[in-house]
């Protein structure tokens, strides 16, 4: 064994010198980096931060040992090609060996969750649930964009850890986070699960969150993502509503996924969202009708029940003063403009009309739609003052956007069934007056009377063929003239109920009597009456009919329709 003195005047190429100017850049390094760098390294499948504490740990040791050694002049073992300065060239290298894994890891090859990781993404996760800070949470979920094929994945495989791990960011306050800061780890996750639409109680509750804080959030991509070419391509083409709420093999697993509970606070920005996301879905589905999948959907159906109850939300949050009247009546016209958009994506489509009544009617769009309508007009009918207003929203947003009196450049196919359907249930509401008289048909008689509908003059013909609102007013006008009088004889209240401003029965002569207010052309105020026949003799209760009678029929769609209210 042979052993030499070393010189302390020998060159130096990594010393404690070096070795402290060098740790003080990589402390500034990993103290001052971004933090979802520090998540990654976090997230790692071993322990990079202490590791990298270990080996700088012992390289500064043995580089201070060194530097005493050599400054000692201390005899050293010479031992193969192990020179003094190939050491110092070992001790240099391995401190930049552990700086440049460290910047592998949170640089380069950032760590994905798998089997291996999955307990220390779960750790991370949860560390900056509790800790709230939405910051630190959007900068963790681009972090886990990476990692979302591989959750889908794993998800697929039933793997537990993926299911915990969705568990976690289905937390409201993570999804809020997500739908305005970080929606390209929900676009990430949802292009996976297109492809591997595979359900569980973690996408359920991820969706459900999801859709419920991108209605909320104003500044989510849901409101942001809107179809104008002003907005911008980014905007308008919605890439992101485009892959969270097109993947309809996915929401039709998730029973009443587009449930909320909460749509009754909801006002204008909340309601225009929503109508987005759902006009998403619907036209996803009515394309792959197109292309030969022609089914029911649960997804489908569960939105047209939101929707069908959103008049009802409106009317009463008006008639609360939730609401003003100007944004009730712009939730009525987005609600009538989605209507006519999903009626003319099916007339568009080559499935025949009676491909869609073939799914049944409470599964048919067009009858959903339909019954959509209908409560609009319902809703539309409980403004009454002042008599304006009441005109506005009976006739000026309801009945003509419905019924739609202007000629349209679109197919009319489905939206003169959505026409023909909704006069029918006018009908059958008001009928049911004469079996057991109730608000619903009172106000839909009595929006008929306050829009000024009703007159002497029958409708007019349009080249010999009816349309479906003037066959209804026809049917209305003389049931009115035949039943009228006694239905005020048997509940006197309940026949003026929906009677709005300047509309008045006067019993005596048996007139319906509307005023209509002065304008700049004509200064006074004119009245227009419509006579009733008497009453039947005998008391009211005893003309009560105990038949149904069978709806109208239009003579270009004679179909059979069931004769009782299906709405």
């Amino acid at each position: 064994m042979h052993f030499f003195t070393l010189n302390p005047a020998d060159p130096k190429i990594f010393g404690f010198a070096e070795y402290i100017a060098a740790l003080a850049l990589m402390v500034l390094a990993w103290t001052t980096v971004d933090y979802r760098y520090r998540f990654r390294v976090e997230t790692a499948r071993y322990d990079i931060r202490r590791m990298a504490f270990a080996a700088v740990w012992i390289i500064g040791v043995l580089t201070l040992v060194t530097d005493v050694w050599r400054a000692s002049g201390w005899p050293v073992w010479e031992w193969g090609p192990i020179t003094p300065v190939v050491w110092q060239g070992l001790l240099g290298l391995a401190f930049l060996a552990t700086f440049m894994t460290w910047a592998l890891v949170a640089f380069v090859r950032p760590p994905k969750f798998n089997e291996g990781n999955a307990d220390r993404f779960q750790r991370a996760v949860i560390l900056e649930i509790k800790g709230g800070d939405k910051a630190h949470i959007a900068l963790m979920a681009d972090a886990l964009v990476p990692s979302a094929p591989s959750i889908v994945r794993l998800l697929s495989q039933r793997r537990p850890s993926a299911e915990q791990l969705l568990s976690l960011l289905s937390d409201p306050v993570v999804c809020s986070v997500l739908v305005t800061r970080s929606p390209a780890l929900l676009a990430a996750l949802y292009e996976e699960l297109h492809r591997l639409p595979v359900n569980s109680r973690a996408t359920y509750s991820l969706t459900t969150n999801v859709l419920s804080a991108a209605v909320a959030e104003g500044d989510s991509f849901l409101h942001r993502e809107v179809r104008d070419w002003t907005r911008g391509a980014a905007s308008s083409t919605q890439p992101v509503t485009r892959t969270v709420f097109r993947n309809l093999d996915l929401l039709d697993q998730m029973p009443g996924i587009f449930n909320a509970p909460d749509a009754s606070q909801w006002q204008l920005p909340q309601w225009r969202a929503f109508f987005r996301a759902a006009g998403m879905t619907l036209g996803h589905y009515i394309t792959l009708a197109d292309t030969g999948r022609l089914t029911h959907s649960f997804a489908v159906d569960n939105i047209f029940e939101v929707l069908k109850a959103a008049p009802g939300h409106v009317r009463l949050n008006l008639a609360s003063g939730q609401i003003g009247r100007q944004e009730a009546a712009a939730v009525l016209r987005e609600l009538i403009l989605l209507i006519k958009e999903v009626s003319d994506r099916i007339s568009d489509t080559t499935v025949e009309m009676s491909a869609w009544r073939g799914l049944g009617e409470y599964h048919n769009p067009i009858q959903h739609l339909a019954r959509v309508a209908y409560h609009i007009l319902l809703a539309a009918s409980y403004v009454k003052a002042p008599a304006g207003e009441a005109w506005h929203f009976g006739y000026g947003i309801a009945w003509s956007g419905i019924f739609d009196p202007f000629k349209r450049k679109a197919p009319e196919k489905a939206f003169t069934e959505v026409q023909e359907l909704v006069a029918r249930m006018v009908w059958l509401t008001i009928t049911e007056l004469d079996r057991t008289p109730n608000f619903y048909g009172a106000q839909l008689l009595a929006l008929c009377i306050n829009i000024g509908l009703i007159t002497e003059a029958p409708p007019s013909r349009d080249k010999g063929q009816i349309k479906p609102s003037d066959a209804l007013l026809r049917l209305v006008t003389g049931w009115l003239r035949r039943r009228f009088a006694w239905l005020y004889n048997y509940n006197p209240t309940l026949a003026v109920a929906g009677f709005a401003d300047g509309v008045s029965y006067n019993k005596e002569r048996r007139l319906i009597i509307r005023e209509r207010a002065a304008t700049a052309f004509d200064q006074g105020p004119r009245h227009t009456s419509f006579a009733v026949r008497a009453a039947p003799r005998g008391s009211a209760a005893g003309h009560l009919l105990g038949k149904r009678t069978r709806p109208f029929s239009p003579p270009n769609n004679r179909r059979k329709i069931p004769d009782w209210p299906w709405f």
